[in-house]
């Protein structure tokens, strides 16, 4: 077995797409180069907090940021890919630009490099011929004042179809803090962004030591809820719950075993499925009846800038990066059982882009058509960077017991 360091705590160009129902996993998988990018670093789908891969309109759809704009091609097996779409003008690197899909409408946020540039929203309808007729015009889902930088906008839709978007804010120049965490929300539904009374919301005021960097998930009811860091020297992460009209008292949701942003989270009903820490990878789940239950390893060796998908009731998958080699690997938990952990991608040829500074991964959020696991990735030590695609097709619903495991794979002992 790969000898793993545990000191390491973030990863490199690594996007995630899980995009089937089921519970099988065979042991085939396709694989295709999309593009090359220039993008600081391989920096191109950053990262996992973010979501940049999608399956929408019987295609696969990866936004990804070229080195200047950000851009979208699509494909409809995963093998042959489209030119590339410009998204948006102006997005050197991925962690500029979030997106969302939810079910029939493809959401997207954005922020510049630039003092006092706005955070812009956008929603259209994504269609078969691989282009997005948008509702309404680019709108402007918060004001920055001048002097201040937004970092890493997200965006999420709640049950009734109003779109949530959450940034990092700090004063302007280098990146040094101190750091304020803000959501904010739209109490309209149709593409264009009118503010709920009460927000933008401030979730972390002044952080001067860590990335506070909120990450939200639906639940039902409109109600949502939201996971974020507040103090390096505090070793815990905390969570806020929107109830539908108002926002309960802040909850200490784990401690962190990691000072930075390093944590995902997915929803499953109102359950909340939470996966965090780096070097070892641990997993929480929130059941609104009786809070966070116990503190599940998945693995150790891993990034903290971790992946989670949901496939099912109580069922998701987690993928990450080796700390120390150039390998992705996923576990898998059904139905509150968890499989062993998975070696799937070895990249030790080309190698993986930056693995040691990468924040440059993403997750889809739901499972929903006929592949089992796929990644978006890049490689390479040196710009341009390759920007490549791998899927885990779906296996038959009579696959033996040990269809977790394809046969090319490798089975990683329980921590």
């Amino acid at each position: 077995m790969r000898s793993r360091k545990l000191r390491c705590i973030l990863m490199a160009g690594l996007s995630i797409l899980m995009v089937s129902q089921g519970t099988s996993f065979p042991g085939e998988t396709i694989t295709s180069r999309i593009w090359t990018t220039t993008v600081k670093n391989g920096w191109a789908v950053n990262y996992p907090k973010q979501r940049k891969l999608f399956f929408m309109a019987g295609l696969i759809w990866v936004f990804y940021s070229d080195g200047r704009d950000a851009v979208y091609k699509t494909s409809p097996d995963g093998f042959a890919w489209s030119d590339a779409t410009v998204l948006r003008e102006g997005a050197s690197l991925g962690h500029r630009f979030g997106c969302w899909y939810d079910g029939t409408f493809f959401h997207c946020v954005h922020c510049a490099a630039s003092e006092g540039e706005d955070v812009v929203y956008r929603r259209g309808k994504p269609n078969r011929d691989g282009s997005i007729s948008w509702s309404s015009s680019e709108q402007t889902a918060c004001s920055v004042p001048t002097g201040k930088n937004v970092m890493y906008p997200k965006v999420i839709v709640d049950s009734a179809g109003a779109p949530w978007v959450a940034f990092m804010v700090y004063d302007g120049g280098f990146n040094e803090g101190p750091y304020d965490a803000i959501v904010t929300k739209s109490s309209a539904s149709d593409g264009t962004w009118q503010a709920e009374l009460g927000f933008p919301f401030l979730l972390v005021d002044n952080n001067t030591t860590s990335y506070p960097d909120p990450v939200g998930v639906p639940l039902t009811q409109g109600k949502t809820f939201w996971v974020y860091n507040k103090n390096v020297m505090d070793d815990t992460y905390y969570g806020r719950h929107w109830n539908g009209k108002s926002w309960d008292p802040e909850e200490a949701v784990t401690q962190s075993h990691s000072s930075y942003g390093l944590y995902n989270v997915v929803s499953d009903g109102n359950n909340v499925h939470m996966v965090f820490g780096g070097g070892t990878i641990r997993y929480r789940k929130r059941d609104p009846r009786t809070g966070w239950g116990s503190e599940v390893e998945v693995a150790k060796g891993g990034s903290g800038h971790t992946s989670i998908t949901r496939t099912g009731p109580d069922s998701v998958i987690v993928t990450w990066l080796d700390c120390s080699e150039d390998i992705l690997s996923y576990r898998k938990k059904v139905k509150g059982q968890w499989a062993p952990a998975v070696v799937w991608i070895d990249e030790a040829k080309e190698g993986l882009a930056y693995p040691r500074l990468g924040i440059n991964s993403n997750a889809f959020v739901e499972s929903s058509a006929s592949m089992a696991l796929a990644v978006v990735y890049t490689t390479g030590h040196a710009s341009p960077y390759s920007l490549k695609f791998a899927g885990l097709q779906r296996a038959a619903r009579q696959a033996s017991k040990t269809e977790l495991v394809g046969e090319s794979q490798k089975t990683l002992p329980e921590e």
